[in-house]
């Protein structure tokens, strides 16, 4: 879908006769439908690979000042508010900063698609452990999608792919943690 109508609005920008307001617009189109193809492609790929993923030591503090600053642009699209809750450094943990930075970003986006408009990210430690959590103020999910949600190419969106929280599922198995 995203595919299809990236290449209709990029059909549009190559009619000579378009006025400049209507190109900006099919520009903005033609840009938002790249990022969701792009951010499908991103999920199918960590999908693919979430068994091979080469681990270090990092600072989840990190990471989720990253995947905040990368949502950015998402979450002020949608009238809502992100704000995080961090704890205190260091926060080491082992891990793949790419798995963990997309498996944290699905989770605010999908916040956000659902209708929240206030999204936390929580850290917390204790010796052994680091609790990811991401809070929202969004629409409960019904039992009956809840049973089904992390399973690999089911959806309840009419453009989504299912693999968003199959994605943060196995993100979630590599790192010897699990998703509720």
């Amino acid at each position: 879908t995203p595919l299809s109508a990236a290449i209709l609005y990029a059909a549009n920008l190559g009619n000579e006769r378009l006025p400049i307001q209507s190109r900006s617009v099919f520009q903005k189109k033609l840009m938002s439908r790249l990022e969701a193809l792009e951010a499908q492609v991103s999920d199918i790929l960590m999908y693919a690979r979430s068994g091979e993923q080469s681990v270090k030591v990092l600072d989840a503090v990190d990471i989720v000042e990253d995947v905040t600053a990368s949502v950015v642009s998402v979450v002020e699209r949608a009238g809502a508010k992100l704000e995080s809750n961090l704890g205190e450094r260091p926060m080491t943990i082992l891990g793949n900063v790419t798995a963990l930075n997309g498996a944290i970003g699905n989770l605010v986006t999908n916040a956000v698609e659902a209708g929240a408009k206030n999204v936390k990210i929580v850290l917390e430690a204790d010796p052994h452990n680091v609790m990811i959590s991401v809070e929202n103020d969004g629409p409960k999910i019904d039992a009956d999608v809840a049973k089904r949600i992390f399973e690999p190419f089911y959806t309840t969106k009419s453009n989504g792919t299912g693999l968003g929280l199959a994605v943060v599922a196995a993100v979630a198995k590599v790192h010897q943690g699990n998703i509720k």
